[in-house]
Order: C-alpha cells, then sequence, then structure tokens
C-alpha cells in the first residue's frame, strides 16, 4: 500500500483537500488495476494538485480496504473523497451516485448527474456493483451524510466514487482528459465550501 501526497512528499495532518483511493487487483490475469493505472498517469502529467493525498493499492477485501480509508479520513479530514476502482466489463468511465447495502442506499452529495453532462467519455451510475468497490463508496458516504453540528469534532465531506474501464492506447488520454476535470470539481469544491459547484456551469477542462 502506498500513502503519500500528490507531490509524493509525507503530507501534514490536516492538510488534505482531496484523498484519492485505489485498489490492488485481484484476478491471476490482472497485471494492475486500471483505476490505479489511471491515477498513476495523472501524477505523471501533473494533473494532481500538490494537497492531494493518495491511499493506492488497497485489499480488495471489504474490512481490510474500509479500516484504512476510515482512518485516513479521520486523521487528514479530506474535503472531498475520491475512490476509484476498476470495471473490466465497462467501456466508459462511470461516477457512481449511490451505493446500497442491506437494502439501505446512500448517495452522494456531489452533482455528478450535472458534471456528466460536460464529460465527454463519462457516464452516470446507480450501480456501484455488489463487491467491495460498492461496500467501500457505502462506507464514505456514512462520512458525508451526517449533518454538520457545532459539537462535529471534524468537517463534514463530501465523497464521489470513479469505476475506471480497462486502458487502452485509443481510451488513456480521453480517460485523463475526463479525470482532470473530475479533479478540478472536487478541488473546486473543497476550496468554495460548495457541493453543487458545477450544477449550474461546465466543469473546468483547463488541465
Amino acid at each position: 500500500m502506498v500513502c503519500q501526497s500528490a507531490g509524493g512528499q509525507p503530507i501534514a495532518p490536516r492538510a488534505a483537500q482531496l484523498l484519492i483511493t485505489t485498489f490492488d487487483t485481484w484476478l491471476p490475469h490482472q497485471h494492475s488495476n486500471a483505476a490505479d493505472d489511471l491515477i498513476q498517469q495523472a501524477i505523471d502529467r501533473q494533473d494532481l494538485p500538490a494537497e492531494t493525498l493518495l491511499l493506492r493499492h488497497l485489499p480488495v477485501d471489504t474490512a481490510a480496504a474500509c479500516l484504512p480509508v476510515c482512518h485516513y479520513i479521520e486523521r487528514f479530514e479530506p474535503h472531498v473523497i475520491l475512490c476509484c476502482g476498476m470495471a473490466e466489463s465497462r467501456s466508459r468511465l462511470s461516477l457512481e451516485q449511490q451505493a446500497t447495502r442491506n437494502g439501505q442506499t446512500r448517495q452522494t452529495s456531489l452533482p455528478l448527474a450535472a458534471w456528466c453532462e460536460t464529460l465527454p467519455v463519462t457516464d452516470l451510475s446507480h450501480d456501484a456493483g455488489q463487491f467491495v468497490c460498492n461496500d467501500l463508496y457505502y462506507q464514505v458516504l456514512g462520512y458525508s451524510s451526517v449533518p454538520a453540528t457545532p459539537s462535529m469534532s471534524r468537517q463534514t465531506c463530501h465523497a464521489v466514487f470513479l469505476h475506471v474501464p480497462p486502458l487502452t492506447l485509443a481510451n488513456r488520454r480521453h480517460y485523463a482528459h475526463d479525470l482532470a476535470a473530475i479533479v478540478n470539481a472536487c478541488i473546486a469544491v473543497s476550496l468554495r465550501g460548495d457541493s453543487n459547484y458545477g450544477n449550474q456551469q461546465g466543469l473546468d477542462f483547463s488541465k
């Protein structure tokens, strides 16, 4: 597991605007996880702000994945959490609106439908699957669904899950383009403190 800032330096407690997580592989034929490969590409392209905290190569096991993610949320209090996972059967990026467990559904507070309108290769999804991706997202959404109160020791955060298909030479550049816009939107939410950022305007494709 790799825990670092986007700039490769240790990050001070409570300094993270954005926490990005990725998973390890889980099947013998998988040489790498496409979501982690896309994040590595973003690092190489310098598409991630320095205040981004990375928690990569999480084990593909619900309990083992949720524990470190929850620990980092409590320790660093990121404003926005972007969880990333691989979806081998999909052909476009997917932003997940919700996660469901035991008949209970939690939804993100971010305006993903509006975001997707300006993302060329990204769709809005209402099915995060029945695997660890869904379970982690459900757990993380629990942090963003708690109303802020004067007695809260940590601030309210926002969460989103991005599913990434296998990367190819043909789709890498397009996926990088949309990911950069999603990251920009997450950072804007963090800076503005407004979960509706992007609801009335297109996302920033300047990266």
